[in-house]
């Protein structure tokens, strides 16, 4: 049961890196020096960082990500019932494209194919965003222009988006954005 975990585990990492996985796998591992090596996204804090990294096999390339739990805790409507924290995760696939999407655990994003968004860096205005489902996957929403929202992410303290769940409605969440060392990849 346990190798089949870290095999899941894995397959989620590569899967969410590529855009289609909801939610980010158990396992991370931090490359970098003095880095967070074995933390488990269970263990993750709206406070802290996890870095990824994940090999792909083809290219000989590695894809990068940071995921960081919510701070805000989400209830929604049956059948998804229970208080839940989202995550953000930003990186880059192992071409170099930049990405970014926000996973709910118990969930789905009220979305047909694409959608708007609000966002909201530190105490500035409410932006309209893209946010769009990718291969039907419900449980991720994907954010157009992840290039230009990480770039914004990296001047911020913490992120707000109003993300709209199926059957729910809109529901502001935010996230701590600063700490993204992402000069370093």
């Amino acid at each position: 049961m346990r190798t089949m975990r870290v095999s899941l585990a894995v397959v989620g990492l590569v899967a969410a890196l590529s855009g289609c996985a909801s939610s980010p796998p158990d396992h991370a591992t931090d490359t970098r020096p003095g880095g967070n090596q074995g933390l488990s996204l269970r263990d993750g804090s709206p406070d802290t960082w996890i870095f990824q990294a994940a090999p792909d096999r083809m290219s000989g390339r590695t894809a990068y990500s940071a995921t960081i739990w919510s701070r805000d805790v989400v209830t929604l409507p049956p059948p998804y019932e229970g208080a839940q924290r989202l995550t953000l995760t930003v990186g880059k696939d192992s071409s170099g494209k930049a990405l970014a999407f926000v996973g709910v655990p118990r969930g789905q994003f009220g979305c047909m194919g694409t959608c708007d968004i609000r966002v909201r860096f530190d105490d500035g205005a409410a932006e309209r965003w893209g946010g769009e489902l990718k291969n039907y996957e419900t449980g991720a929403l994907h954010i157009v222009g992840a290039a230009r929202f990480i770039a914004q992410m990296q001047k911020s303290k913490t992120v707000t988006l109003e993300l709209p769940f199926f059957d729910f409605g809109a529901v502001p969440v935010e996230f701590k954005a600063g700490g993204l060392p992402w000069g370093s990849r």
